[in-house]
């Protein structure tokens, strides 16, 4: 695989890395070692190994802007090739409030009981050409704090070309045409080859009395499909 592009504007040393399965290192390029200080011109042939790998940025609290050129891959040998940012950089874009939960699939059960009555379950799935869409709509005789549990999974639509996913949201439309929000959970993805993506989210809030639509927006991408198992829980009236 070649490797080319820049960076710009280093504001301290930074190394691209390339690790391979056993976790051996190489130093593909390093801003420490080039005259021309806050700029690195990259171009390289990188021999990709079997296994899962991945090039990896390294800096102290460094910035910089970078364009990069990945060319002369053999897809037909490469499963999956995909760009993701680090958890712990999309904490401030995932939800808008402290009261989302992200779970694990195998944790969301414990949110239920038998006290909790079920108003509503369904399973819909959209794809890039959709960029919002009714889900459900949920009827209810008195204001009521409701439990929404959402299972979400991405893939692709065709493995031979690429996908991005730049993540979706979901809120309750009310009678009164005010919009509660539910999820808002935004991504940056962008593979080559199979790609598949799980999550769960659990969320409580406020609904009134009336009927209340339950509605899909993207934030857009392309080449994916978007799978949601959506469990709707009454969990007690409001005064």
């Amino acid at each position: 695989m070649d490797l080319s592009g820049e960076l710009k504007g280093i504001s301290d040393d930074v190394k691209i890395v390339y690790i391979n399965s056993n976790n051996e290192e190489t130093v593909v390029a390093d801003s420490n070692k080039v005259e021309q200080k806050g700029n690195l011109q990259l171009n390289t042939t990188l021999n990709l190994e079997k296994g899962d790998s991945r090039l990896e940025f390294r800096g102290k609290k460094c910035t910089f802007k970078f364009h990069l050129l990945f060319s002369n891959i053999d897809k037909n040998k490469i499963e999956y090739f995909g760009a993701e940012r680090e958890d712990d950089e999309l904490d401030d874009e995932i939800f808008d409030d402290d009261d989302m939960e992200s779970l694990d699939f195998d944790d969301k059960d414990i949110l239920n009981n038998d006290d909790n009555e079920l108003l509503d379950e369904t399973t819909i799935s959209f794809t890039d050409k959709d960029d919002s869409g009714s889900i459900i709509n949920i009827s209810l005789d008195r204001n009521t704090k409701i439990r929404v549990l959402v299972d979400a999974s991405v893939n692709n639509i065709d493995n031979k070309h690429t996908l991005s996913f730049n993540g979706f949201g979901l809120a309750y439309k009310t009678e009164d045409d005010d919009t509660i929000k539910v999820l808002k959970y935004k991504t940056n993805e962008f593979a080559m080859g199979g790609y598949k993506w799980m999550n769960s989210f659990a969320q409580e809030i406020d609904l009134p009395k009336g009927t209340n639509e339950l509605v899909f927006d993207s934030y857009g991408g392309k080449n994916y499909e978007i799978t949601l198992n959506i469990q709707v829980f009454a969990v007690d009236d409001i005064a």
